[in-house]
């Protein structure tokens, strides 16, 4: 969809911490079931290739062999994923892009499985949002540095209000639902995941619909889409910063993301709030999803701003702008209490 077929995210009046905690632990499970499903494989195969083919042509690298080769090679640049690729030529050449894509989509619903569920009220997502707008070079090289110190290494984050993104006004809008980070050797990497019904439509997304239901599958609510990694930072500290700056957000503008650095940015960010207790966190107790009679709950973090309600119903109307300050000190980050203003 372009940019100008997005509207504002819808959000809620009264956004209840323990609805959002249970829609968010049931759409993290239903899209780790999509991605095991085997139609889910066959179906996203098509998609990399068409990827790993244009990859090829950008970089000339002149990778030999089969599709599944290329793949393969895509794969390792782009996901840092190594498949499990049958060794016998003549099979690597059957058809092996369906089995391929599917172990790397099995692997990251594992990645999924392994992290901490955390949710974002509709203001903690435009706190956090602000906050990445804010941060300078020194600021991320600072947090990078930081990397095992800070809270929530592994986690899973649904945004209870979307963010609307795009690398130029000329490229298509992405509606971002959710965020999936973990560490790795050389820093985290950040997975993005988009909301099913923005990105599946028309012809083409009743297609999709179709052939999962063909296959026994329905669609989750959140659909995998990229990847992006963010290097760890030497020890080193970056300078003092401590003049003020500030960055601001507002639901009502699409981001332009021409570095495509935004998403990493805000893991970050928002990390280095929770750190801080710019951003505050709480654990809700929830009932596992189609669960019935005496079961365990498990715990969803509740990510929140302060004065969240007033933040949030500020939010609902137009033209509210969030609004965050930072400084740098002795290679800390230091924050001002974000605040909102709604123009006339």
């Amino acid at each position: 969809m372009s940019a100008a077929g997005h509207r504002k995210p819808s959000i809620q009046a009264t956004w209840d911490s323990t609805r959002g905690a249970r829609n968010a632990l049931g759409d993290r499970a239903a899209a780790t079931q999509w991605l095991r499903h085997p139609i889910a494989g066959g179906l996203r195969a098509a998609t990399e290739v068409e990827h790993a083919t244009r990859w090829r042509t950008a970089t000339g690298d002149p990778i030999e062999g089969h599709t599944p080769a290329l793949l393969a090679a895509w794969f390792a640049f782009a996901y840092d994923f190594t498949v499990n690729a049958p060794a016998d030529p003549a099979a690597l050449a059957a058809a092996a892009e369906m089995p391929m894509t599917a172990q790397w989509l099995a692997d990251r619903a594992d990645r999924v499985d392994t992290a901490a569920t955390l949710v974002a009220s509709p203001a903690a997502v435009a706190v956090a949002l602000a906050a990445a707008q804010a941060l300078t070079t020194g600021d991320v090289e600072t947090l990078a540095a930081q990397l095992p110190q800070l809270p929530y290494p592994n986690a899973h984050l649904t945004l209870s209000a979307p963010l609307l993104a795009t690398p130029s006004t000329l490229e298509e809008t992405e509606g971002i639902t959710a965020l999936t980070w973990w560490p790795t050797s050389t820093g985290m990497r950040i997975a993005d995941w988009i909301g099913t019904g923005n990105a599946v439509t028309g012809d083409e997304g009743g297609q999709l619909r179709a052939a999962a239901m063909k296959f026994g599958a329905s669609l989750p609510n959140h659909l995998l889409n990229g990847e992006r990694h963010l290097e760890a930072a030497s020890a080193q500290p970056a300078e003092d910063d401590q003049v003020y700056s500030e960055g601001q957000f507002t639901f009502d503008e699409i981001i332009t993301d021409p570095d495509r650095d935004l998403l990493p940015r805000l893991a970050l960010a928002l990390r280095g709030l929770i750190a801080t207790q710019t951003l505050t966190v709480e654990e809700e107790l929830v009932r596992p999803p189609s669960s019935t009679g005496n079961v365990k709950r498990v715990p969803v973090t509740v990510v929140r701003a302060r004065d969240d309600f007033a933040h949030t119903r500020a939010l609902l109307g137009p033209g509210t702008t969030t609004t965050i300050r930072r400084r740098r000190n002795s290679g800390k980050l230091h924050w001002t209490d974000a605040q909102w203003e709604t123009s006339t």
